[in-house]
């Protein structure tokens, strides 16, 4: 039999895990804003249709699992992911186009050296 002082430990070990593993939300996924256009001035991006596709994502995509940091995966592994996880999530094409710009765009930004900051539009 356990006893209750490992118990204890277990479940504090378990709680420090869980903990320590969490990333925010806007760290995970930065909401797209001016440090975007400022780190990609040649893309122009449309800034709302980033917010859609950035919704989108914690919509479906955090459905059936944690939401994955963009930074986690390069632009070519985004390339392949999006479109399984969207057929997964019934996307229609114009939401996974919306999804697919909103991570590509991020991640190419986070690249460059972008600091994604709060309520930078």
């Amino acid at each position: 039999m356990i006893s209750s002082s490992r118990i204890i430990t277990l479940i504090v070990a378990s709680i420090v895990v869980t903990v320590a593993g969490c990333v925010s939300l806007e760290t995970a996924l930065p909401p797209p804003g001016r440090w975007v256009t400022q780190v990609l001035p040649e893309v122009d991006p449309d800034l709302p249709a980033l917010e859609r596709g950035r919704s989108l994502v914690i919509q479906h995509c955090g459905r059936c699992h944690a939401v994955e940091p963009i930074a986690r995966y390069s632009l070519q592994q985004w390339r392949k992911i999006v479109p399984d996880m969207a057929a997964e999530s019934y996307l229609n094409a114009a939401q996974t186009q919306e999804v697919l710009a909103y991570i590509l765009t991020t991640r190419d930004a986070l690249d460059r050296g972008g600091k994604p900051q709060a309520d930078t539009r």
